[in-house]
């Protein structure tokens, strides 16, 4: 597993498709599997580049510890789901 770092506002939106997805696929879905639908539609040609573009640009102003403690939270929340 990797790291990445994405803006709030991205962090937002790929929330925003994560809910959707689980609303239709009936689960829980995590970040890696929102991604994943988005490169699959990219590839598919589904969707326009500019959005995959959106969600795999470079994050401005975002402090490197702050992203950091972010994820381990979250890992920490997954871990004990799983």
């Amino acid at each position: 597993m990797v790291t990445i770092s994405i803006s709030e506002q991205t962090r937002k939106k790929i929330l925003s498709i994560a809910g959707e997805l689980q609303k239709e696929r009936g689960r829980r879905v995590d970040f890696d599997e929102v991604i994943m639908h988005l490169a699959d539609m990219y590839k598919k040609g589904e969707q326009s580049p500019e959005l995959f573009e959106l969600f795999c640009g470079p994050v401005g102003k975002v402090r490197f510890r702050d992203m950091y403690a972010a994820l381990m939270k979250e890992r920490r929340t997954d871990e004990r789901r799983h």
